[in-house]
């Protein structure tokens, strides 16, 4: 095993101005420092050239704190490092750009290639619930070494001296390697090895994802920006009629709750997590319905000219983080965050395993056309994905082994239409037949029954009050009142009596062990669950979602490794994974061979 890490002069690799600073690698005793871009003292340390560093890495186990992040930018920078200075000489070892590098950067990104080891993942099977676990905590908590982030002004390593970025560079790779042989002893004692082999072999897949991309199509990104400007432009006119903007600015929260709670007299029905008045749109539903009932047309008009500048705003926000974030080959990177990482400054990820996504937030795409068009592939390729359908209700119905859900996946119905014929005395034919039929004077009323069924759905399974589930059918556009959605969480149970036995099981576990585990061994400690306060009834809700989520999340990682191996010999890459979806580009000439191995693929039982 080598240990790895890189000093960057920024977190993205994928901008003009990225530049790959040092390269350290080595183990728990030594660390060897080259210096690619750094400006200070043109050497690499302790005698070594680009091909000791390319014999170090390849083929090898690689290991880092956050590993992902180094194996990214070392494979993005590594076509750039043309020149290499011996230790402390000035005798210059040129490397031919196009066959070595070639030949490096295949053997680096090869599946079968250098294998990722990240000593993040494996201390968060251990403990998930630390506050922080940076390499920094870590290195002081279990090998008692003080703390070095002010070593260095790591926000600005490039005008570092060089001994100084080396020297920070060095004890990052010796630590990484100390914290690694730690961690893969007591795994070993608590049995997890296997498990931890099963989360790092898909972590070089999903590194790869990453550094592929996913195209863009600038025209339409430009069109689409200039359509929600004018927009936002004509709901700010409207809203102003009413009350002009140089008194309120919709932009302002505070300037909002002046006027609707001060000047207008509304009563406020819900607070922010520090103490103010929320005007969030649950909020302002309530407000037009508030207004509605007043009748008073003109706030009413106000609050839904509102509602949907907040929308475009949000929509405008994301379309120029998309903007600013593609490459110069009209590509955006995002980063997948495989586990859960915090620190003293920032956190991201989650204690489920489900994987999230960042810079930009491609797990979160609002559902809507005119911004998912923005995510295409170039001219001669195809756009296709892979859904592993309502996976969380099948993990649910595994568990449980409740018959009723069972039936219904295994004869292939529409979980939520088979559900809501279950829960209202419907037959599942005519539940069909109408929902398909917009002519039907019942249309109307039994879509919006099923929208209200399928949120139910998903809520259970978060342990949803009747309170949550009424605030999601709001946000749905469903206009149930809270008193249907106690009745619907009633009847839910009582027909799925098996999930909902298994359901009170686990919330027993939680409150009797504090712990949760999934069907793979994964853990999730829930010091302090009752049911007496808000904070311990949310851990039980963590406690009956943790086994679900987890395994959901487990089945779509193994997916994701299995069909990296197999899809090498088609013109095609992974491009996205969203929760229970896998997005490919593939060659137009090579769609169907490469449907027909998919689905081979992604049906094998785990």
């Amino acid at each position: 095993c080598i240990s790895l890490d890189v000093e960057t002069n920024m977190l993205s690799p994928y901008t003009k101005e990225s530049k790959l600073l040092t390269i350290g690698i080595g183990d728990s005793q030594r660390a060897y420092i080259f210096n690619i871009n750094h400006p200070g003292e043109k050497h690499i340390a302790h005698y070594g050239d680009l091909f000791t560093l390319f014999n170090s890495i390849v083929n090898k186990n690689l290991i880092g704190h956050n590993v992902k992040f180094d194996y990214t930018w070392l494979v993005k920078e590594w076509n750039k490092i043309n020149v290499i200075y011996l230790n402390c000489k000035e005798t210059k070892i040129y490397v031919p750009n196009n066959e070595v590098n070639k030949y490096i950067y295949d053997k680096l990104t090869s599946i079968n290639g250098c294998k990722l080891i990240d000593t993040k993942i494996l201390y968060n099977l251990i403990d998930e619930t630390s506050p922080d676990n940076s390499l920094k905590a870590l290195a002081a908590n279990f090998l008692g070494i003080e703390r070095y982030e002010s070593d260095v002004n790591v926000k600005d390593l490039i005008n570092e001296p060089f001994d100084k970025v080396a020297y920070y560079n060095g004890k990052d790779v010796i630590l990484t390697a100390r914290l690694f042989e730690l961690f893969s002893k007591r795994l070993r004692e608590l049995d997890k090895l296997t498990l931890a082999q099963q989360m790092l072999e898909t972590l070089k897949c999903i590194a790869n994802i990453e550094l592929y991309g996913i195209y863009i199509d600038e025209s339409y990104l430009t069109d689409l920006k200039n359509e929600y400007l004018a927009k936002i432009d004509n709901i700010v006119s409207s809203m102003a009629d009413i009350m002009p903007i140089d008194k309120v600015n919709p932009m302002s929260s505070k300037q909002l709750c002046k006027l609707i709670y001060s000047e207008w007299k509304y009563i406020a029905t819900k607070m922010t997590e520090a103490g103010n008045i929320a005007i969030d749109n649950s909020v302002i539903h309530q407000l037009i319905n508030f207004a509605l009932k007043n009748n008073n047309l003109e706030h009413k008009k106000y609050f839904e000219d509102l509602l949907e500048f907040k929308k475009y705003q949000k929509l405008l926000t994301y379309v120029n983080q998309i903007e600013e974030l593609k490459d110069e080959n009209n590509r955006v990177h995002t980063s997948y965050n495989v586990t859960r990482y915090i620190d003293s400054h920032s956190k991201s990820g989650t204690v489920t395993g489900r994987i999230s996504s960042s810079n930009p937030n491609l797990q979160n795409i609002p559902l809507r056309n005119d911004i998912r068009n923005i995510f295409t592939v170039p001219d001669g390729y195809k756009f296709i994905e892979m859904d592993y359908s309502q996976l969380e209700l099948r993990v649910g119905a595994f568990y449980s082994q409740d018959k009723k859900m069972i039936s219904i996946f295994e004869n292939d119905q529409d979980i939520h239409s088979a559900v809501t014929a279950e829960l209202l005395n419907r037959d599942y034919s005519e539940v069909m037949k109408v929902n398909n039929d917009e002519n039907d004077r019942r249309h109307e009323q039994w879509k919006q029954d099923r929208k209200a069924v399928k949120t139910l759905n998903f809520a259970i399974l978060y342990g949803a009050s009747p309170y949550k589930v009424w605030e999601l059918c709001q946000q749905a556009g469903v206009n149930y009142t809270l008193d249907q959605c106690s009745d619907l969480i009633e009847r839910w149970l009582s027909r799925y009596k098996d999930m909902g036995s298994w359901i009170k099981r686990q919330q027993n576990d939680v409150i009797n062990t504090y712990q949760a585990s999934s069907a793979t061994g994964r853990d999730r400690h829930l010091l302090g669950a009752n049911w007496y306060s808000g904070i311990g009834r949310g851990l039980i809700r963590q406690g009956v979602n943790f086994p679900i989520q987890t395994l959901a999340s487990e089945i779509c990682l193994m997916a994701i490794n299995i069909i990296s191996k197999d899809i090498i010999n088609y013109d095609a890459h992974i491009i996205l994974t969203v929760h229970d979806s896998i997005c490919f580009e593939v060659n137009e000439k090579q769609v169907n061979p490469f449907l027909t191995l998919i689905k081979e693929l992604a049906t094998l039982s785990v």
